[in-house]
């Protein structure tokens, strides 16, 4: 296992190569964001994408979201529109209608793909990779989120860790886009599991507004 300070990484243009090589190859990395600590692979090797399930304990049907290489790759591949992409770089999750319901998918089987670009660094390396980085919760099926380098709960199954300190202990928001109106999911870090605070329209005063700002961005 590779691990790697994502200060180092930064600024060592021969480390980075090294990193990118190595998910273009299949390699599985868990990596910071903006929110909590993420693991991924080359989104579009399918055998990549099933041993990240087996890593997680995760059902293989269980859909996956990805980090996009830029906001011009969203556009060619999902129906959104520029001003649905305004949150974006940000601690969002984006569930948009795919172009084609084929796409990808080995990482969402249905017509729906969930679309991040963290406002974090590791955006920077993706677009190196020029390819979709998934992006699921460094953690095994239903345990606890990972938000530092205390304890990695993979003894196996990953190739790259990139430690970018202690961060955040709340996952992305998710704003969908996939029916008339904006639906804005809370999610949360409580009693050891992921939950949703709600999944309808927002109702939390926080989710209110952001609710409000995505509507407003979308006219």
């Amino acid at each position: 296992m590779l691990r790697i300070g994502l200060a180092s990484l930064l600024r060592n243009a021969r480390l980075q190569k090294s990193v990118v090589s190595l998910i273009q190859r299949g390699g599985v990395v868990i990596y910071p964001t903006d929110t909590v600590y993420g693991i991924g692979c080359d989104a579009t090797n399918a055998e990549a994408v099933q041993r990240l399930h087996k890593t997680k304990e995760s059902p293989r049907t269980k859909p996956l979201s990805v980090i996009a290489p830029s906001k011009s790759w969203i556009i060619k591949n999902t129906k959104a529109k520029a001003a649905d992409l305004r949150l974006l770089p940000g601690p969002y999750t984006l569930l948009l209608h795919k172009k084609r319901p084929a796409f990808l998918k080995h990482v969402a089987p249905g017509t729906t793909l969930g679309v991040r670009i963290p406002d974090h660094p590791i955006s920077r390396l993706v677009k190196l990779i020029g390819v979709p980085l998934i992006t699921t919760s460094a953690n095994k099926s239903n345990q606890s989120l990972m938000t530092n380098m205390k304890t990695i709960p993979f003894e196996k199954g990953v190739q790259i860790v990139i430690n970018g300190g202690s961060l955040k202990k709340k996952p992305s928001t998710i704003i969908d886009l996939t029916g008339k109106e904006p639906v804005v999911i809370e999610r949360t870090n409580k009693k050891q599991q992921v939950k949703k605070r709600h999944a309808t329209r927002a109702r939390t005063a926080r989710a209110h507004r952001v609710h409000r700002r995505v509507h407003r961005k979308r006219r």
